[in-house]
């Protein structure tokens, strides 16, 4: 007999139901891909986190609100596109 792991509902007989409450609606992939082609999101040399107050990150903000997202969703983008970028290009140093 092959013993179920205890975190099956069938085994156990308990049901989970797990809420999250998010703070906005998820992003489209689509809106996601236009914010990386627009190529606002990163400039060729830079690799590090920008200040609040700087003009690329108000360059950064307008698109997020003109796509319909919010800044922090944009930084996500931007912040997962740069480590794909450094652990693609890791090989080169």
């Amino acid at each position: 007999t092959t013993e179920l792991p205890e975190f099956i509902p069938e085994y156990t007989g308990i049901t989970k139901h797990i809420e999250w409450k998010l703070d906005q609606e998820p992003v489209p992939i689509q809106t996601e891909l236009d914010l990386l082609k627009s190529g606002v999101l990163w400039r060729r040399g830079e690799f590090c986190a920008i200040p609040d107050s700087s003009d690329r990150f108000y360059e950064i903000e307008r698109k997020c609100k003109e796509l319909g997202m919010t800044v922090n969703q944009g930084f996500l983008i931007r912040k997962q596109t740069l480590v794909t970028k450094a652990m693609v290009n890791a090989w080169k140093l």
